[in-house]
């Protein structure tokens, strides 16, 4: 998912992650808000802070980004990065513990828009919001195992988003700290750019509060 992932850690996603199928949605403005953060080809930067709730265990806190260009797509965080072609469903995950690299359209699917890895069961769209990078649609789509909720751009950016069990226990609360409409460098899409990060350091401290 965009993280923006929106998102949980991306190794839970990947843990997690189904057969791909076909989404069942039952809301027509939920469904299309799916699609759109699936194809966006804006160009952007998406700034994101974590709070991850772990059960009897105090709460870990961490930065994550997004990068954006046409069908081109990065995503980061302290101990992961993936790169993926969205239009071609191809994309490439790099595990920064063990080094190990997956490449295949499983990938792609996690890490392109809300996520398309598992099932949709329910996706409804909730209410417009409002927000420093302007109005936001929030929609609530549950699977199997989570229920996630998303706030999104018109553009197709995910902004904010949570992730509970299915009984609404909140395992993460992720926040945009920024957006801005470029990239940090260019040559941030191929294979060999997973090997650094390239998110400025300024974002990878603790903002204020979301």
């Amino acid at each position: 998912m965009r993280v923006g992932a929106r998102l949980l850690t991306l190794q839970f996603l990947l843990a997690s992650a189904a057969a791909s199928a076909t989404p069942q949605m039952n809301d027509d403005r939920a469904e299309q808000l799916i699609a759109k953060s699936r194809t966006t080809s804006v160009t952007y930067s998406l700034y994101n802070w974590n709070v991850i709730a772990r059960p009897n265990q105090p709460s870990k806190e961490e930065w994550a980004a997004e990068f954006n260009e046409g069908s081109q797509h990065r995503v980061e965080t302290p101990r992961a990065r993936i790169i993926a072609d969205c239009a071609a469903l191809k994309g490439t995950y790099l595990d920064l513990e063990s080094g190990r690299t997956i490449s295949n359209s499983q990938v792609a699917r996690i890490a392109c828009g809300i996520s398309s890895s598992k099932p949709i069961l329910s996706a409804k769209w909730l209410e417009r919001i409002n927000s420093r990078f302007g109005s936001l649609d929030r929609i609530k789509v549950t699977d199997d195992s989570v229920i996630r909720t998303y706030d999104i751009a018109d553009n197709g950016v995910l902004v904010n988003a949570t992730i509970s069990d299915l009984d609404g226990t909140l395992q993460l609360k992720n926040w945009a700290v920024d957006l801005v409409p470029s990239l940090p460098e260019t040559g941030i899409f191929s294979e060999a750019s997973l090997a650094r990060s390239v998110v400025p350091e300024k974002y990878k401290q603790r903002p204020a509060g979301p």
